[in-house]
């Protein structure tokens, strides 16, 4: 890839981000949904290539692989709501007539490092939090 696509790319995602796209949670959330799909739905493919590159039996991918990734999938859309609710947190005493909250705000781009050569689900589990927390990859 150019440089010069990689730089309107991450301009792109830049203004993506300022606009406020990702910020709604139910957004988040119909993403996370997305990608649990395709998952289920490739699940053949890469049962079959991961037995072919690192001789993974069937079972061992879908329990240590895809299920693996698809539950954490589960669990991140149960509980992402609650996630990313303000909190009341413990103002301090020189502050005593006003109100501390903590409200989860994305950061942005972030950038995920995984092996090439190694588990699917390595790359996916950094993937699912980046997701849930409103950043772009």
């Amino acid at each position: 890839m150019e440089k010069e696509t990689i730089i309107r790319k991450i301009e792109t995602q830049k203004a993506f981000f300022r606009n406020g796209n990702t910020l709604d949670v139910n957004k988040r959330i119909e993403v996370l949904k997305q990608l649990r799909t395709l998952i289920i739905r490739y699940e053949p493919e890469l049962v079959d290539s991961l037995g072919k590159d690192f001789h993974k039996p069937e079972f061992e991918v879908i329990a240590t692989e895809t299920r693996f990734i698809i539950k954490e999938l589960n669990h991140t859309i149960r509980r992402l709501k609650s996630w990313s609710r303000r909190r009341r947190v413990r103002t301090p005493l020189i502050h005593f007539l006003s109100w501390s909250y903590e409200m989860p705000q994305p950061y942005g781009q972030v950038l995920i490092l995984a092996p090439w050569n190694f588990p699917f689900q390595l790359a996916f589990l950094p993937l699912i939090g980046a997701i849930a927390a409103g950043n772009l990859i």
